[in-house]
């Protein structure tokens, strides 16, 4: 259930913003044996919030990085990637991962989070300066809807390492 209020965020925020041109990070990975470039951005069209940043909570920050296809990718369009975590305050650990690639935007997606084996490692959490780092790896599997259980049988690798501004949301 979790991971379903998980994934059915990162979709409205998915929904919710879409591309703009101010870049503040990079994510690069391995999705299925291919070498992909995103770009997170700060801003979604007309100075909409941007999908990527921070929170803060009592005892901890939540964490979104929405990846773009960089505008230096080639023709194959890579899709959307994105990274949601929780980082416990004091620590530079990531809690509850949960990752998404949408390969024809938004719609259908491939998933993981913790409980399927998503993992997202920290080099760097610096919520006053609004900074993240750090690499990830999981098994996605696609899912035709928030609600609906992965299908095991069409899944892919991914594997990268993230470099961003997430700034803190209002």
């Amino acid at each position: 259930m979790k991971a379903d209020r998980a994934i059915g965020a990162l979709v409205w925020i998915a929904l919710a913003c879409s591309a703009s041109a101010q870049e503040i990070g990079r994510i690069d990975a391995l999705l299925d044996g291919r070498p992909l470039q995103w770009e997170t951005r700060l801003d979604g069209p007309g100075g909409a919030p941007g999908s990527t940043g921070h929170s803060r909570f009592d005892a901890l920050f939540a964490v979104s990085l929405q990846g773009y296809p960089s505008a230096s990718a080639d023709d194959a369009k890579p899709g959307i990637l994105a990274l949601q975590f929780a980082v416990p305050r004091g620590l530079v650990v990531a809690a509850d991962p949960v990752i998404a690639y949408f390969p024809g935007g938004f719609g259908s997606a491939y998933v993981a989070d913790i409980d399927s084996g998503a993992e997202i490692r920290l080099d760097r959490f610096d919520p006053g300066a609004g900074h993240a780092a750090g690499q990830f790896s999981a098994r996605l599997c696609h899912r035709s809807s928030p609600m609906v259980r992965a299908d095991p049988d069409r899944c892919m690798l991914v594997q990268g390492r993230f470099d961003s501004a997430v700034p803190l949301s209002d």
